[in-house]
């Protein structure tokens, strides 16, 4: 019987900001990712579309919260890989957000 897996996904996106500078190679210098929120007018590139991972532990630990019940607990990743996994997750989530 086919099931609906929820599996985590990777794209990426290009924009533009605007850096204060004197010349573009100071501008390049000085830019600061933390000093910038994530363009609103960007674009999908080509071809970024892809699995975030392919370990079926590392899926699992991205996509089930840990107050979800687990039928099969052979794909489990060890309880710090998740605590690890779901920390990089959350840091990914964090920088998007600043």
């Amino acid at each position: 019987m086919l099931m609906k897996i929820k599996m985590p996904v990777t794209w990426e996106m290009c924009g533009v900001v605007e850096v204060d500078a004197d010349t573009l190679a100071a501008a390049i210098g000085n830019f600061d990712p933390r000093q910038h929120h994530l363009p609103l007018d960007s674009e999908y590139v080509d071809g970024s579309f892809r699995l975030t991972s392919e370990s079926p532990d590392e899926v699992l630990a991205m996509t089930h919260s840990p107050t979800k019940e687990v039928k099969d607990t052979s794909a489990v990743a060890q309880p710090t890989a998740i605590r690890l996994l779901l920390g990089m997750h959350l840091t990914q989530v964090t920088k998007i957000e600043n």
